[in-house]
């Protein structure tokens, strides 16, 4: 029998957690509550619990301070915020802290809300196969994200400016080029960028968080030079996906993807990087049976080669996970290849990611049909698919495909 899992509400307005209990009553999951942030303290010491969703104004300890404590001492708890419109700074500033993966807006849709807290508990569980967390207790020591990145975190926290963000990236000429590079493109700007403080206005924290985060972790470990290689295409891959991403959302919505949410298609292959360096031997005869066989993805060759349908999606999706990143960042490594098993907020931009993913993996000579054919399992319409793949043919977009 497959034990349910647990999802505790803090609150310390009645009517909300009334609510709450009210709607969702009959979910597949345990619902908890609690009043203030030391009553769910001490709920925490007693009781099972897989996800924890906070007010932040609360009397007493306030929601962000509750889940810090969390955090601390419960760390593989998924940690979220509830919060109002006008608390939009804290809950961005519990996202960039790694304090909350997510948040939910007062006032919520019952449907979505409910829909939500089930994608994120199967993510959880999902990420705690015991197939998964033999071959992540096989590496050994456990890599950690680079005290630069979390300097550069806080100086986004503590409100630098953009010229002090540019002072301190700027120490990093393959850094700066990177990001100017990035800055540069069709989507980003309309107009040649030069200054990197100019680069950090034109693309956003978000977009600049996960470009450091992504480069750093490529240079974090001694390569080969043929793995090397294999890196600087992961880097131009990630890259074009997350510009064909936010073009294809703008075709198809007339509007720029949230600022929560942009940067999740550089992160969706972060998974491949772990796998290149920890397990080479696979990474390169997963490359080679693609070669032999026309049209395999990467992930569909991983598991004919391991025979255990663990792939680089869910090691990226679990070391994100314990480094408290976003979940967009998350479930777009977990279902990038797989979309139509995700539900909730983050569905749709899961499935532009994928639909980019598809088309930058796809030579110029591939064709219209061809890609009517391999998109017919996603929900989009004929019309939309077809004006998104003549949209990917800008020159200005795919100008690194091929690089």
């Amino acid at each position: 029998m497959t034990t349910r899992q647990t999802i505790m509400f803090v609150d310390d307005e009645k009517n909300i957690l009334h609510i709450i209990r009210r709607e969702l009553f009959d979910a597949p999951f345990n619902i908890l509550l609690a009043g203030s942030a030391q009553e769910g303290l001490e709920l925490l010491k007693s009781t099972p619990i897989d996800m924890v969703v906070s007010d932040i104004c609360m009397v007493g300890m306030d929601g962000l301070r509750f889940l810090v404590e969390v955090k601390r001492k419960y760390p593989d708890i998924i940690r979220t915020v509830l919060s109002g419109h006008l608390e939009e700074n804290l809950v961005l500033s519990a996202i960039t802290k790694g304090i909350s993966s997510a948040f939910f807006s007062k006032p919520w849709d019952p449907d979505q809300f409910r829909q939500d807290c089930s994608q994120m508990l199967a993510s959880k569980k999902i990420l705690n196969d015991s197939k998964l967390l033999a071959i992540i207790n096989s590496i050994g020591t456990m890599p950690s994200l680079p005290q630069v990145y979390f300097d550069f975190l806080s100086a986004i926290d503590e409100g630098v400016n953009p010229r002090q963000l540019a002072e301190i990236l700027g120490q990093d000429a393959t850094m700066a080029v990177n990001i100017l590079h990035m800055a540069n493109t069709a989507y980003f700007s309309a107009y040649k960028i030069s200054s990197l403080e100019r680069a950090l206005i034109q693309l956003g924290t978000n977009i600049i968080k996960n470009t450091v985060l992504t480069l750093l972790l490529a240079r974090q470990f001694p390569w080969t030079r043929e793995q090397e290689h294999e890196i600087q295409k992961l880097l131009t891959h990630s890259s074009l996906v997350s510009r064909l991403t936010s073009v294809f959302h703008q075709k198809l919505y007339l509007k720029n993807l949230d600022a929560l949410v942009n940067s999740a298609a550089l992160t969706h292959d972060i998974g491949k990087i772990f796998l290149l360096y920890y397990f080479p031997d696979s990474y390169f005869k997963t490359k080679k049976l693609m070669q032999d066989e026309a049209g395999l993805s990467f992930r569909d060759a991983e598991i004919r080669i391991n025979q255990h349908h663990i792939t680089h999606c869910e090691i990226g999706a679990y070391f994100m996970s314990i480094w408290n990143l976003a979940s967009p960042n998350i479930e777009a490594a977990l279902f990038h290849h797989s979309p139509q098993a995700l539900s909730g907020r983050n569905a749709r931009l899961i499935q532009l990611i994928s639909l980019a993913n598809l088309r930058a993996n796809q030579p110029e000579s591939f064709s219209g049909e061809e890609w009517l054919d391999l998109t017919r399992e996603m929900p989009f319409n004929d019309t939309e698919l077809t004006k998104l793949w003549q949209t990917s043919f800008s020159p200005d977009i795919m100008e690194n495909e091929n690089e």
